[in-house]
């Protein structure tokens, strides 16, 4: 796959700032060799355990991505029941108090220590990622 124009000063930025080397070239090799799938959604702590790091500099990390336009940082409510993905939203005071799942036609009180889960996604200046393929319910 490869990477938009705009992408590789971003990616000279992001390796010149204080971001962790090893989840900055993680990052490069995710949005060159990786699949929509692998871009979409990143998970701060499981890119610490793929590139063995300490969570807290792989969140660091992706964070100086997301400002700097590498990734989006989305927050997604998770359901306590199917653990489903019914919201998520671009920033933190869009956040609802209450929250519902279509699946299991439960209403919640979101609990940000339970049911929220920091996510980022490439940035559309770096690679197109359609999210939309990950998120339709397939049912056989």
């Amino acid at each position: 796959m490869s990477l938009h124009a705009s992408a590789a000063p971003l990616f000279a930025e992001l390796r010149a700032s204080a971001a962790h080397p090893s989840v900055v070239d993680w990052l490069h090799r995710t949005a060159v060799e990786g699949t929509d799938f692998d871009g979409f959604k990143m998970n701060a702590f499981h890119v610490a355990e793929d590139v063995g790091v300490s969570r807290l500099e792989a969140t660091r990390a992706l964070l100086f991505a997301t400002r700097l336009g590498v990734t989006d940082l989305t927050w997604d409510v998770h359901c306590p029941m199917c653990l489903a993905v019914p919201q998520f939203h671009r920033h933190l005071m869009e956040l609802p108090e209450r929250a519902h799942c279509e699946l299991c036609t439960v209403r919640w009180d979101v609990s940000i220590e339970d049911q929220l889960e920091a996510t980022f996604t490439l940035n559309a200046n770096v690679r197109d990622i359609d999210g939309r393929q990950f998120t339709e319910a397939v049912w056989p």
